[in-house]
């Protein structure tokens, strides 16, 4: 895996957006995914995910979303808050419910200028994933709709051809983050695979259910959720370590949704049942697994 640092500034938001970027060595017509991490996070939380795709074919773009990435956590703590309390101020800055999804879209033209110099880039291929506050922006970006001040706004981006996000959330009914209503779902018509764990809970306690939301309002005719059984909100970064059950299970299904959405690979959906993958992951760390889809 090759890596890249890129510095930005998009002038229409006077905005600094930093970004890493992971290349894979020597391909041709490499399809670009462009990811988004967690509040107080960076994307070297999931350097076990990028090696794994950039290693089958996959580009990766990253950006650091100013105001709720590692840079606004240590500015909060070094004010006197706790860890859960910067993670909640961050989660109630309206002002980067819309940057997050912005910094994807104002990427994804950068990345056109890119071309010029990166030619193995397929600009027609573009998927996006994240977790946690990541899992937000892009499902924002696949379609969801948020509520702020009144009224329903949606910054989709119809470049954007299919979504994974792990540790999705619910509507704002049991607590922060507050942007989602029940119906801010419904326009999501882009395939998408959302992935949590059943001691996944919200930062506010919200049970695993309350994950599920999105994917029962989604009109999308193909989508996936997926339960891992003895998986927590930790368990989908780096966490100092790679190549548990667990990770691999994240790397696999990645991976092989972003080839059948993207490349139309249909002959690998038979790993996207739930007996298959419990015949080939379950056991150790993943206690069981249920999957819901909608074909």
């Amino acid at each position: 895996m090759k890596t890249e640092k890129i510095f930005l500034f998009d002038n229409e938001r006077k905005r600094k957006v930093e970004t890493d970027v992971f290349l894979p060595e020597d391909v041709d017509n490499s399809p670009i995914l462009y990811f988004s991490h967690g509040a107080g996070g960076t994307p070297e939380n999931y350097l076990y995910l990028f090696r794994y795709l950039t290693k089958h074919g996959y580009s990766i773009f990253a950006p650091h979303h100013p105001g709720s990435d590692r840079k606004a956590l240590k500015n909060l703590l070094d004010k006197g808050l706790n860890v859960k309390e910067a993670i909640l101020k961050m989660l109630e800055d309206k002002d980067e419910w819309i940057n997050r999804p912005k910094d994807i879209s104002f990427l994804i033209e950068e990345t056109y200028k890119l071309k010029k110099d990166w030619k193995f880039l397929n600009l027609k291929k573009m998927g996006a994933f994240g977790h946690s506050y990541g899992s937000y922006t892009v499902t924002v970006i696949s379609g969801a709709k948020i509520f702020m001040n009144g009224n329903f706004i949606s910054l989709k981006d119809e470049r954007i051809k299919a979504v994974v996000s792990y540790s999705p959330q619910g509507d704002d009914s049991l607590g922060i983050p507050r942007m989602f209503k029940p119906s801010s779902w419904k326009d999501i018509k882009i395939p998408f695979l959302q992935i949590t764990g059943s001691n996944d809970i919200g930062i506010e306690g919200q049970p695993v259910e309350w994950r599920m939301q999105g994917f029962k309002e989604a009109e999308s005719k193909e989508k996936y959720f997926l339960l891992i059984y003895g998986a927590n909100h930790f368990d989908f970064t780096d966490k100092g370590k790679d190549d548990g059950e667990i990770h691999k299970l994240i790397k696999f299904l990645t991976y092989t949704f972003f080839e059948i959405v993207l490349f139309k690979k249909f002959n690998l959906k038979v790993y996207l049942r739930e007996e298959t993958l419990r015949k080939n992951f379950v056991g150790g760390e993943i206690e069981d697994i249920l999957l819901l889809k909608a074909m």
